[in-house]
């Protein structure tokens, strides 16, 4: 029995009903697809808000982004050949797996911590910088600790709805 997105009747089931031509039969083939794969996973609006790049993340920190990533994805490939090894049921092929697995788990950790102390060393260091810069201009001194502390980003206490005034004139 075929699922019930699939239709025997469409043109695509038919061979004697074939365009002739190999970009009509193309643009077919791609009307047909996409209606199944419109029933089955429809298409849904996803709204992606970028947001801007810290400006302390450097490229040392993006290749250190990178090198955990990769890791961390060596480390899932290695955990699929435990299972698959598991799967078979040898006990040789599946010792060498769980092996890989923890070396693998072991490097991935070791990088995400260096990662997570490069980033806070960045970060620390381009804050102290800024701070000490802007030490002596106390209007940009004050810019820098609110985005330090992120005051930029939050809406402050004093202008929000519920601590304004609401007397009338």
């Amino acid at each position: 029995m075929l699922p019930v997105f699939f239709d025997t009747d469409q043109s695509l089931c038919q061979p004697d009903e074939w365009p002739a031509d190999v970009d009509d039969m193309a643009a077919l083939y791609d009307r047909q697809l996409t209606a199944v794969l419109d029933q089955l996973i429809p298409l849904r609006e996803v709204t992606r808000r970028p947001r801007p790049s810290d400006p302390w993340f450097d490229a040392e920190c993006r290749a250190a982004k990178h090198q955990t990533r990769r890791l961390e994805r060596a480390h899932a490939a290695a955990c699929r050949r435990l299972a698959r090894a598991a799967s078979r049921g040898s006990s040789t092929p599946q010792s060498v797996a769980i092996e890989q697995v923890a070396a693998a788990k072991s490097a991935w950790y070791d990088q995400r911590r260096a990662y997570r102390q490069l980033r806070h060393q960045k970060c620390t260091a381009f804050w102290l910088e800024k701070i000490e810069t802007d030490r002596f201009r106390s209007v940009k001194l004050w810019e820098s600790v609110d985005k330090c502390s992120a005051a930029d980003v939050l809406e402050p206490a004093y202008l929000s709805t519920s601590s304004r005034s609401t007397t009338s004139s």
